[in-house]
């Protein structure tokens, strides 16, 4: 198949990362495979492989391609398309263009992955109280998420938004089985295919050559992400083991930097390391005890969980959204909401013994190569959109 993956950044987070993973997989199946990105702060490019548009707009702009299906408004992208000529695209986040780049796609099969909750909240899934959203299908949104003129025009438009490309889009996919359920609640007909891992795993460490007293956070740096809360439990967790350690890695979000840094300044047994390369991280995994994921935003598939079962290092992490189908052991989540339950699961996993440990990582590490195997992610991806591929021909499905 002549398959186009499109995307609006370059190298951002997980969804970048799973867009050119999954053209390097598809492309070894023999599949002909682009991926067309649209990231303003990288330059022009045209390759074998990739081409990159920078779509440099203004505010006004955005917002008609947003709401409106005009397609005057992507001509360089849609030139794109019609020069590929796919048999189907594979879309992931694409609200640069919004439905201008719907509108553009109109003649082709499009299945296309949505990452995060904000494909039916306006706020990423949680209201300002830190309480999950159902979604604007019921309600719940435009009641809890709303709280000013702007962010029912944010809702508007996202409604406006989701109708536009429900029209083009023949296939919905979310990475965990909570995002596709609420996803289809509120009207996008959505199915789960989890996110594959790839890295090649070398010599796991055993328990016994890890250092117990090693905890690790790495990702963003910011509230949603629930760190004010990880440093809070820390600060208690950390009077009473006075051999833990906490090392924290990512960029900071520039709302947070001041807090941050004061907050640290009294942790014991915190290190601060800017962010890191993924070959770094997931060489660093096998060496720590404990991964925390404390996120008050509604996680999709997170790639730190999948990591580090991958891994076979122990992750703890909030009760919310696709954590809650990775981390399947009740006792190793928590209310990110509650530093003092997060203190009770951080001594819980403190106090795993050696065997109690090898069987719950070992658990984890079981799903990570039954769920997340790169063939299984191909086969699996390769059935949906064979489903709806066009028939101008190109490599068999089935390749």
């Amino acid at each position: 198949m002549r398959i186009l993956i499109i995307n609006d950044l370059v190298v951002c987070g997980g969804a970048e990362l799973q867009t050119f993973r999954e053209a390097d997989l598809l492309r070894e199946a023999g599949h002909e495979v682009l991926v067309l990105t649209l990231d303003e702060s990288e330059p022009e490019l045209r390759t074998e492989h990739h081409v990159n548009i920078p779509y440099r707009q203004s505010n006004v702009r955005k917002t008609l391609c947003r709401v409106l299906p005009l397609r005057y408004l992507a001509r360089k992208f849609e030139r794109e398309i019609r020069a590929f000529d796919p048999d189907v695209i594979r879309a992931n986040n694409v609200w640069k263009l919004g439905a201008a780049a719907f509108a553009a796609m109109q003649g082709y099969p499009v299945v296309q992955t949505v990452r995060d909750y904000l494909t039916v909240c306006i706020r990423g899934g949680v209201d300002p109280s830190g309480n999950p959203c159902d979604g604007y299908a019921a309600g719940h949104c435009q009641h809890t998420c709303c709280g000013n003129l702007v962010d029912f025009f944010e809702l508007l438009s996202l409604r406006c938004y989701n109708y536009q490309r429900r029209r083009v889009v023949s296939q919905f996919i979310a990475p965990s089985r909570s995002l596709a359920e609420l996803c289809t609640q509120n009207g996008l007909n959505t199915i789960a295919v989890a996110n594959p891992f790839y890295a090649k795993l070398g010599n796991l460490e055993s328990i016994s050559e890890r250092n117990r007293n090693a905890f690790l956070y790495y990702g963003q740096v910011s509230r949603d992400k629930g760190v004010p809360n990880l440093l809070i439990a820390w600060k208690q967790f950390g009077q009473r083991h006075g051999n833990a350690s906490l090392r924290i890695i990512g960029s900071i979000a520039d709302d947070y930097r001041d807090e941050f840094t004061a907050m640290i300044r009294e942790m014991p047994g915190v290190e601060y390391n800017d962010a890191m390369a993924n070959s770094e991280i997931l060489g660093l995994l096998p060496t720590v005890y404990c991964v925390i994921v404390p996120s008050i935003w509604m996680e999709n598939y997170p790639n730190t969980v999948l990591e580090s079962q991958a891994v076979k290092t122990l992750v703890i992490g909030s009760d919310r959204g696709g954590i809650r189908e990775m981390i399947t052991e009740p006792s190793l989540r928590f209310d990110p909401r509650d530093p003092q339950c997060l203190v009770k699961v951080l001594e819980a996993a403190s106090a795993l013994n050696d065997d109690e440990y090898g069987k719950i990582v070992e658990a984890g590490y079981q799903r990570v190569i039954t769920e997340n195997g790169p063939e299984t992610y191909r086969q699996r991806i390769v059935a949906v959109i064979g489903e709806f591929r066009s028939p101008r021909g190109g490599v068999e499905a089935a390749a």
